[in-house]
């Protein structure tokens, strides 16, 4: 057999990328497959910013100092129960800021441990995450659009 040997352009594919509005990247480089297998086994904790739309006027977020650095138990949750095994994870919350944007809408900014199920940390997934930001602010999340603002590679 003879491989086929590729040449990538990396410019082109970070406009590609960016172009599609699903992901933003920046300073693609190629990487060796001992490089691929370090970054794989890396378990880095990450930063999210949250913009969550409840169902009612938001009320009571002091209640939400109580996620500042604590374990939290999720269970597998609904959206992945069909590819993931059913267990209980505990995951630490590292940090967690908010700002009221209107009566509604809360911006949030999550550290958390790798791993951790941010959507279900703020919606609560029927239980399944405990605790959860809705259930302490005692209100139901409409929607949530959720990004990857930095991973912790110290």
């Amino acid at each position: 057999m003879k491989p086929k040997k590729r040449s990538v352009n990396l410019n082109q594919g970070l406009k590609a990328i960016n172009k599609s509005k699903k992901a933003q990247v920046k300073d693609l480089k190629l990487s060796d497959k001992r490089t691929v297998t370090r970054i794989k086994s890396i378990k880095p904790d990450k930063t999210y910013q949250a913009e969550v739309v409840f169902e009612s006027p938001v009320k009571g977020l002091e209640k939400l100092e109580i996620l500042q650095d604590i374990v939290i138990n999720q269970e597998t949750p609904l959206r992945v129960a069909t590819r993931r095994a059913d267990k209980l994870r505990r995951r630490r919350v590292k940090d967690i800021k908010y700002k009221l944007l209107n009566k509604k809408k809360l911006e949030m900014t999550i550290t958390a441990q790798s791993g951790t199920y941010i959507k279900e940390l703020i919606h609560g997934d029927e239980g399944r995450t405990r605790p959860n930001v809705a259930d302490l602010i005692s209100n139901k999340v409409k929607s949530i659009k959720l990004d990857v603002i930095k991973i912790h590679c110290d």
